[in-house]
């Protein structure tokens, strides 16, 4: 019997993959956990669908990560912050404030995004 992974099971394969069981495994095991489904032709248009959707995402957040890589390649940012007598730092540069400097610069950027 061939079933549409909707999940990844350890030793059979990955999310979005036909693979071949036993009816009764898929029956008793994989249907009412909901890992796979049954492939008809319903259902592997619907994969072949969503697969197509996914990569027009990817497509398009990859696009903007390399324009916001563009971006802040070419950025610099100065800041003033107090030193000792050999030039050495007090405190630190915090991620806040290098956030704060570049949500100046940087185009189409929200505040709202959260800092790691």
């Amino acid at each position: 019997m061939q079933v549409i992974l909707r999940e990844e099971v350890q030793h059979l394969g990955e999310v979005g993959q036909i693979v071949n069981v036993k009816p009764g495994y898929a029956r008793n095991f994989l249907f009412p956990r909901g890992f796979a489904v049954q492939a008809s032709d319903r259902q592997v248009s619907r994969l072949e669908h969503e697969k197509r959707v996914l990569e027009k995402k990817l497509t398009k957040l990859r696009d903007q990560a390399t324009k916001t890589a563009d971006s802040l390649s070419k950025l610099v940012l100065t800041i003033a912050k107090a030193t000792g007598d050999q030039d050495r730092l007090f405190g630190s540069v915090t991620s806040i404030e290098i956030a704060t400097l570049s949500s100046c610069w940087l185009p189409n950027r929200s505040s709202s995004h959260s800092l790691g």
